[in-house]
């Protein structure tokens, strides 16, 4: 999605671990984060996560799978669904009151891999009524990547004003897959 000329991302939700990290996230930054029993597990070049939301009150949702790279390492050319869909400098949420803010979010360029994957379950987006499509989803993986938050503020345009780009409708396609490709967390 685009506000003000600045292409970022919409995150529908986000699960975590640590119920302080989810109470801080939701109160300072309206990042719409859920309680959730997570692992990640590594061995003979394989990630195997599982994600289980546990957050009271809220619609259930789950993901396991494994995952890993099968490509070298390259990072996206301008203009390439792959740049589109991982150069993104700035997050947005909209507050209870519908208010949009943006974060500036501050990274190097993605050191990417092609990647595949094995999704066990991924009821992820049910709660929120999307359906994911049937086809081969494209995956990336990144082993790791540093990222710090920048400014945080509302955004001048409001909820009706906000615009998709040439990748909005490939963002949403792929955002479940991305979640899983990029992991920063390892």
């Amino acid at each position: 999605m685009s506000a003000e000329g600045k292409p970022g991302v919409w995150f529908f939700s986000l699960d975590a671990s640590n119920p302080l990290a989810v109470r801080g996230a939701c109160a300072l930054f309206h990042l719409p984060y859920y309680d959730a029993a997570m692992s990640a597990e590594h061995g003979g070049g394989v990630v195997r996560y599982t994600s289980t939301r546990t957050h009271r009150g809220a619609p259930g949702a789950a993901f396991a799978g494994r995952y890993r790279p099968c490509g070298p390492v390259y990072q996206a050319v301008v203009d390439s669904i792959d740049y589109c869909l991982t150069e993104r400098y700035c997050l947005y949420v909209a507050n209870r009151q519908h208010s949009v803010w943006r974060g500036d979010i501050h990274h190097g360029r993605w050191p990417l891999q092609p990647a595949e994957a094995d999704i066990e379950c991924n009821t992820m987006t049910v709660p929120l009524r999307f359906r994911l499509p049937h086809h081969k989803p494209l995956l990336h993986f990144a082993s790791r990547l540093v990222m710090w938050r920048g400014r945080w503020r509302p955004s001048s345009q409001s909820d009706n004003a906000l615009g998709g780009n040439a990748c909005t409708h490939a963002y949403f396609r792929g955002s479940w897959e991305a979640a899983v490709g990029h992991d920063t967390t390892l």
